[in-house]
């Protein structure tokens, strides 16, 4: 399964995740083997692994994209779920489409669904059709911005 926000709209939020059981791959991207939880502007995702074993990659994995340069703080982009234990119950009323499965809970408004292959796509588009412009959280220059996730390559910080 794969949720996309598109390129406009207001990335999803990470409201829950398990901090010590996650791994940072070198793209940005971030594997999240037990629970984490998102919000956005039309809903909730959530997810729980049944079937996790710290230190194990085994079961439902999420892998998170994200939408800026810190790999989670700045919202994520794309959201790809392997390992689940089942087929997922999709329904839409009223513009609300939910999916559900063991260890998977989503509640989006407005969001498009496809099958392409065994592949379920999900697809969140702006509100109403309008641009989103995300205010920078930070007023320091680009390049600037302090993270705990800064590896030396993106520091424009000297020595000291």
């Amino acid at each position: 399964m794969v949720v996309e926000v598109a390129g406009t709209a207001e990335p999803l939020r990470v409201t829950r995740f398990d901090p010590i059981n996650l791994f940072v791959l070198d793209g940005g991207e971030v594997i999240h083997p037990n629970y984490i939880t998102f919000t956005g502007p039309g809903g909730t995702l959530e997810l729980t692994n049944p079937g996790f074993a710290r230190g194990s990659f085994a079961g439902t994995v999420a892998l998170t994209h994200a939408a800026g340069r810190h790999p989670i703080g700045d919202g994520i982009r794309e959201l790809t779920i392997v390992g689940l234990p089942g087929a997922p119950r999709v329904d839409r009323r009223e513009g609300r489409l939910t999916v559900e499965t063991e260890g998977l809970r989503i509640s989006l408004q407005d969001a498009n669904v496809r099958t392409e292959g065994e592949t379920l796509r999900i697809s969140i588009p702006p509100p109403n059709g309008t641009v989103v412009h995300r205010r920078s959280r930070s007023r320091k220059p680009a390049g600037q911005h302090s993270s705990a996730l800064a590896t030396p390559e993106r520091s424009t910080r000297g020595p000291r």
